[in-house]
């Protein structure tokens, strides 16, 4: 029942993205550890194309994986540190909301 007279009542759903991350086979490395995501995700095939997009998020547009690997590692190593926890939750938040807003995300 639907009372429409009531003000909507706050909804949000938060995710911790690290501890779900640290779920995922192959976390720290880039490729796979997008592969893996995107299995669990969507339905269909992502293009290329579109995986080296989620791959720059996760790289914050540089070109080595280890820039990932190390930030990922270095916040593993030191979960107390609050600078290692910003880079990887800010890359991991970027990364998951363009899964999430994706139509074929909404279909699976």
């Amino acid at each position: 029942f639907l009372d429409i007279n009531k003000k909507p009542r706050n909804t949000d759903v938060f995710i911790d993205l690290v501890k779900y991350s640290k779920n995922i086979p192959d976390v720290e490395n880039p490729t796979k550890f997008i592969d893996n995501i995107l299995k669990n995700l969507i339905s269909f095939q992502p293009t290329s194309q579109y995986k080296e997009f989620l791959k720059k998020i996760l790289l914050s547009n540089q070109e080595n994986d280890y820039y990932w690997t190390n930030a990922w590692t270095d916040y593993i190593k030191n979960p107390l540190d609050e600078n290692y926890k910003a880079i990887v939750e800010s890359r991991l938040k970027q990364l998951f909301k363009n899964i999430l807003h994706l139509e074929e995300y909404q279909l699976h």
